[in-house]
């Protein structure tokens, strides 16, 4: 466990936290800090998913101008796919 709590608070890793807190849990299943380490698990979740960029929101437009292209590219490509019986093969 101090492992993980080196990891989380020292080192910013929640990747290796959530590593050593589960390592811990294993190897003392019956542990009386089960649930304080579950939740330092969660704790670390948390930290791992604020790190990655929120994706911004889509127009609607901008959305269905893709559809159409997808569309219109997915009927260019069946065009040339029975030219070549092999193409799948590349």
């Amino acid at each position: 466990m101090e492992l993980g709590l080196l990891s989380d608070d020292k080192l910013a890793d929640p990747i290796a936290a959530i590593y050593h807190y589960r390592r811990y849990l294993e190897l003392r299943p019956d542990s009386e800090k089960r649930k304080l380490v579950e939740d330092f698990i969660e704790r670390s979740r948390l930290a791992l998913a604020a790190k990655f960029p929120q994706s911004p929101p889509v127009d609607s437009s901008e959305l269905t101008r893709l559809q159409s292209e997808k569309a219109v590219l997915l009927q260019e490509n069946a065009c040339f796919a029975p030219a070549s019986p092999n193409w799948r093969k590349r």
